[in-house]
């Protein structure tokens, strides 16, 4: 890892007259101003520089083979094998291909890697992480079986160091299936349910290979290895002094035959790569055994993480086994922000924050590749969001991609972070996964600081369901300013419920689906060329209800379903609705409502270019994405974002400001 350059000052240009010349060149001869130079325009602090390694992250991406079927572990000749990259969907061809109620199981697909581990990287310990597959499979390495993951959902990962061959060619062979019931219990996973959570199938994230020492930080894949991961905190924050008490806990493992004297140093590390603080502990390992280490210090001049400045620290934790060995080096981006519900208002960083936003499948796929697509690209898609002035996303039912979490973190768009359920309680195995899930969702996400809501159901539960995710955050994201937990029950932290505003007094309430009608972007207004109905008939589309409207209607309704939300918005009264997401963002390839044959009621399509949905909610939402701005007091112009080639007609635009200028551009003529 290449640490960032420190930050350099900028440099101060200077007009010399002629009387300034001759003593400009006398300070250029005697070598003083190369002294000068140093002394004043060079960085104030050094970069800091992680300790060379023993460990190693490397991306386990490229070279994979696919084919259809299942196939026996060994003596099966690949060559011809489809050659892939992961992150890979098998579902990719059919990808918006207007299948009506959704992508249909395609069966088993096997994936093959072929791989040669240096040979002196034998005595170190070798770790695959998935991020994620879809939805379950079987793993070998060498013939041997590693294990089965069945949840669809989470990351997970095997110890490949009894069964690799150091120096020498390894196959890992994965058989990945779109079946809904657990390996060896045969339960139905109700987050399955392709209407809510596309079918894309295949090794759908990222893959990682760990090389670790046998002393090392623990891996956060807790359902995989029982391992916590570090976790990094601030509590007693101050705005206003720009101090906070930083927290960070980082769990080792010793794997050594015998008991090892381990020293931990945790580093926090600015964006200008300068160091701003430091930990240092040791303690006695038992063989076998792990031992967290916990570090806690007031630290000032911080920066903190929010919409529209989202400041990110790398946390590198170094763990060294012997004096003078190579350490294990693990870096970690996370971000510090102050949380907290008064009554029934959301502030951030001691600033109310009215929630504002989208709730896109958590699959969040494109057309032609579905949702395996690099991380430059969920930049682009969440970025996207924020352009339009979100402050929120909501993902559907299901944690969403690694990928995607992390991109909220750099783009600044906080995030309500569900584990799995379809909308609906559960009872027996089922419900004893969903807890799984949301504890592995914890344990893995907990430092991304765009995470502000857990969310525990997307449908009534029972208030002993309700609680048990309450402990469940309680046990493993306790420290800092703890996110709430809850989502469409009667919890007692935040309540969410779709179609409507809910005012609440002493708990935080969120619309987490507010606006689902639906509207393609080829019907227009009523201008628009007609198309082909499902009575077979042609006719011009107009306001054919909430599932068939036009981007006209579709404006108008989206205007006059928020005026709801911002006139209950925080600030209005004891009583207050702290907003919502807006379903979906973009178009998607699931089942649908309307004439269509995939769902398109997002405010962008598939491609990512904004329909004038898209560009009505940017404008209305402009006037308070946050509430501790003065907004109100600066009118903006509502710009049509379109030029229409079109006979003179009548237009609606919502009005949301009493000093609203509306600016439609002139029509070309001639």
């Amino acid at each position: 890892m290449t640490p960032r350059s420190a930050y350099s000052p900028p440099l101060l240009s200077v007009h010399l007259g002629n009387a300034w010349r001759g003593f400009w060149k006398l300070l250029s001869s005697t070598g003083l101003l190369s002294l000068a130079a140093l002394l004043f325009l060079s960085p104030l602090h050094a970069a800091y520089t992680p300790p060379a390694a023993a460990s190693l992250e490397l991306n386990f991406n490229p070279g994979w083979r696919v084919a259809q079927g299942s196939f026996p572990i060994e003596g099966v000749d690949d060559s011809a094998w489809e050659r892939v990259s992961t992150p890979h969907t098998y579902h990719e061809r059919q990808a918006y291909q207007g299948l009506k109620k959704g992508l249909r199981d395609l069966g088993a697909f096997t994936y093959r890697k072929h791989f040669t581990v240096p040979a002196d990287y034998a005595g170190r310990k070798l770790v695959i992480e998935f991020q994620g597959i879809r939805q379950r499979g079987q793993f070998y390495l060498n013939g041997q079986l590693l294990g089965r993951h069945s949840d669809g959902v989470t990351a997970f990962g095997y110890d490949l160091t009894p069964y690799v061959k150091f120096g020498s060619e390894n196959t890992l062979h994965a058989e990945i299936d779109c079946n809904d019931k657990e390996f060896g219990t045969d339960t139905a996973m109700c987050w399955f349910f392709p209407g809510f959570n596309s079918l894309y199938g295949g090794i759908c994230r990222n893959v990682i290979l760990h090389v670790l020492p046998k002393v090392h930080a623990t891996l956060p894949l807790y359902s995989s290895f029982k391992t916590e991961g570090t976790y990094v905190y601030a509590e007693n924050i101050s705005t206003e002094k720009r101090t906070a008490d930083l927290g960070v806990e980082v769990q080792v493992r010793n794997d050594e035959a015998a008991a090892r004297e381990v020293e931990c140093r945790a580093v926090v590390v600015d964006r200008a790569g300068v160091e701003v603080t430091s930990f240092t502990g040791r303690q006695g390992i038992a063989p076998g055994a792990n031992h967290t280490f916990v570090f806690n210090r007031n630290v000032g001049g911080l920066n903190f993480w929010q919409p529209g400045h989202p400041y990110l620290y790398d946390v590198y934790t170094i763990v060294t086994a012997a004096p003078g060995a190579a350490p294990d080096v693990r870096r970690i981006q996370t971000g510090f922000r102050k949380i907290e519900v008064r009554g029934a208002e959301f502030f951030l960083n001691n600033r109310v924050l009215m929630t504002h936003g989208y709730s896109p499948r958590s699959q969040n796929e494109w057309p032609a590749v579905g949702n395996s697509y690099p991380d430059w690209l969920h930049d682009y898609s969440n970025g996207m969001m924020v352009e339009g002035h979100a402050t929120i996303v909501r993902w559907e039912h299901t944690m969403p991609s690694p990928q995607d979490i992390l991109s909220c973190d750099r783009v600044g768009l906080m995030q309500i972070m569900p584990g799995a359920d379809r909308e609906n309680d559960s009872i027996g195995r089922e419900w004893e996964m969903r807890v799984e899930i949301m504890r592995d969702t914890i344990i893995y996400a907990r430092n991304n600081p765009s995470i502000v809501l857990w969310e525990a159901a997307n449908n009534v539960i029972t208030p002993a369901h309700v609680q048990e995710m309450i402990d469940l955050r309680d046990r493993w994201d306790p420290r800092g300013y703890r996110r709430p937990m809850g989502g469409r029950s009667e919890g007692k932290e935040w309540v969410s419920w779709m179609y409507g505003v809910r005012k609440e007094k002493h708990r935080l309430s969120v619309d987490t689906e507010f606006m689902r009608d639906e509207g393609p972007r080829r019907w227009w207004d009523r201008w628009s060329p007609p198309y082909f109905n499902t009575k077979g008939e042609w006719k011009l589309v107009d306001n054919a209800g909430g599932w068939n409207r036009n981007q006209d209607n579709m404006c108008l309704i989206q205007a006059i379903v928020y005026e709801q939300y911002y006139k209950a918005r925080p600030g209005t009264g004891e009583a207050v609705c702290n907003g919502g997401t807006q379903i979906f963002f973009a178009d998607s390839d699931s089942f649908t409502r309307s004439v269509d044959t995939f769902r398109r009621s997002g405010p962008v399509d598939g491609m990512r270019i904004p329909k004038d949905a898209y560009i009505h909610n940017k404008t209305m939402w402009s006037n308070t994405p946050e509430l501790w701005t003065e907004v109100e007091q600066h009118p903006r112009t509502l710009d049509r974002g379109q030029t229409r080639r079109l006979p003179a007609r009548p237009l609606e635009l919502p009005r949301r400001h009493p000093q609203a200028d509306v600016c439609l551009r002139e029509p070309r003529r001639g």
